[in-house]
């Protein structure tokens, strides 16, 4: 765990302090200059996380050897109270330290499609973004293992993460602030963290402590983004962070990368598999008021030509319950029917799926 010695009270005013935590960052590892400047702005929500309902989570996407451990060794470094945890630590192990320690979980490697332990790390990461939602758990009474009592576990805190890929789940991805690594064209990056390292870190987290107790004495005032067009779950996890800084530059870049991050995530889906459903339907749509099932997939197997076309019984599934589409059984099948609950419905669709031009 990383912690300060001392407050020092010479933290200078916050412009300064983001400009420190910036600088050293890009002295140990290579972003974007935008993300480097997001996760600056994260080193300082990290301090004063608890005074906010809902928090955003911090990660980086890369392969072997794209430097995701470096940057949560160097980011997770000047977090309030940071744990480093890998993807091998045990969960008992996960849900004690954060209900214990509180501060901020730093984690590597955390790809676990296929690890019986998927369900119970998603639990951390669902769960723990929004306070005063704990995570239950069966835990024994007494050393024989035969008696057991539910046990909440608090896992609200500020997260930093490094993929390989991207969650499946795309609640959970929403919560994410994220960005690729990028390949390493620097040559003034150390290639070993020394003892330099440790003691800038140690300087910087004794300023982020004064900045702390300033600010949470003088309160944080919860501040309502402007009227931008995003997502009801973006402005959500993005609000904390533009809550914490003052300045107007940072907070203009803040209102940018939300603003990209919502435009990237449009894209994907726009170009899912749900979303070349949809634009097959609007297709038929044109032709028909009430679409046939088996129509949309024929439409899709003929465009996405594969050894596994797609069956109907899974495009209805997404129509059902991806969609939330009221479908009515006819002689030649299923079809999407024609109503204003469907009309309504298809509109929120549209926007979310980027087809409003279509």
């Amino acid at each position: 765990m990383k912690l300060p010695s001392c407050v020092d009270p010479n933290c200078g005013d916050e412009k300064y302090l983001i400009k420190e935590i910036q600088s050293f960052i890009h002295a140990y590892v290579q972003l974007s200059a935008e993300f480097e400047k997001i996760a600056a702005y994260y080193v300082l929500l990290s301090w004063t996380y608890d005074a906010f309902q809902e928090l955003s989570y911090l990660r980086v996407l890369g392969d072997f050897g794209s430097g995701k451990s470096r940057f949560l060794k160097v980011v997770g470094s000047l977090c309030y109270k940071s744990v480093f945890l890998s993807g091998a630590a045990s969960i008992s192990a996960s849900f004690r330290i954060i209900n214990e320690i509180k501060g901020t979980f730093v984690l590597d490697e955390a790809d676990w499609r296929f690890s019986d332990t998927t369900s119970e790390i998603i639990k951390i990461l669902n769960q723990g973004f929004s306070k005063g939602v704990p995570v239950l758990r069966s835990e024994p009474k007494s050393k024989n293992l035969k008696s057991f009592e539910p046990v909440a576990f608090d896992v609200f805190c500020p997260k930093i993460i490094a993929t390989r890929r991207s969650f499946v789940d795309e609640a959970l991805e929403s919560r994410c602030l994220t960005a690729s690594m990028e390949s390493l064209t620097r040559d003034d990056i150390k290639e070993n963290l020394d003892e330099e390292f440790e003691r800038e870190a140690l300087w910087l987290r004794n300023k982020l402590l004064a900045f702390r107790l300033k600010k949470m004495s003088n309160g944080i005032q919860f501040t309502s983004l402007p009227g931008i067009r995003i997502e009801p779950r973006l402005r959500q996890i993005i609000t904390p962070l533009y809550s914490v800084v003052q300045t107007f530059e940072a907070r203009q870049e803040i209102l940018q990368f939300i603003k990209n991050q919502q435009r990237e995530l449009t894209d994907a889906r726009y170009h899912s598999f749900e979303g070349e459903l949809l634009k097959i339907y609007f297709e038929l749509l044109e032709k028909q008021a009430e679409p046939l099932i088996q129509d949309i997939t024929a439409g899709f197997n003929q465009k996405n030509t594969s050894n596994y076309p797609v069956k109907p019984k899974k495009v209805g599934a997404v129509f059902d319950q991806i969609f939330h589409l009221q479908k009515k059984r006819i002689s030649d099948g299923y079809c999407i029917v024609y109503s204003e609950a469907n009309r309504i419905q298809l509109e929120k669709l549209k926007k979310k799926y980027g087809l409003e031009g279509g």
